[in-house]
């Protein structure tokens, strides 16, 4: 017998996964203390998610990532 699983259900299931591999913060109070220190440079919202999430190493890095932060003449330490 096939169990027919709805969509809502593979969807969230995939997302779950997606959710899980990328999942870089554990502990909420190192997201706190990311945000914390991304929300010093003026950062559009997407931009610090997008720096949060995808965690650049240089700024060089940053800037390929987040091209927009670039003409904001950020003192980003090198």
């Amino acid at each position: 017998m096939r169990l027919c699983i709805p969509f809502s259900c593979r969807v969230f299931e995939k997302s779950l996964q997606y959710v899980k591999r990328f999942n870089r913060y554990k502990n909420p109070d190192a997201v706190r203390q990311v945000r914390e220190i991304l929300s010093r440079y003026e950062l559009a919202e997407f931009e610090l998610c997008a720096l949060g999430n995808l965690c650049p190493e240089t700024l060089e890095e940053a800037i390929a990532m987040v091209p927009s932060i670039k003409i904001k003449g950020l003192p980003l330490a090198r």
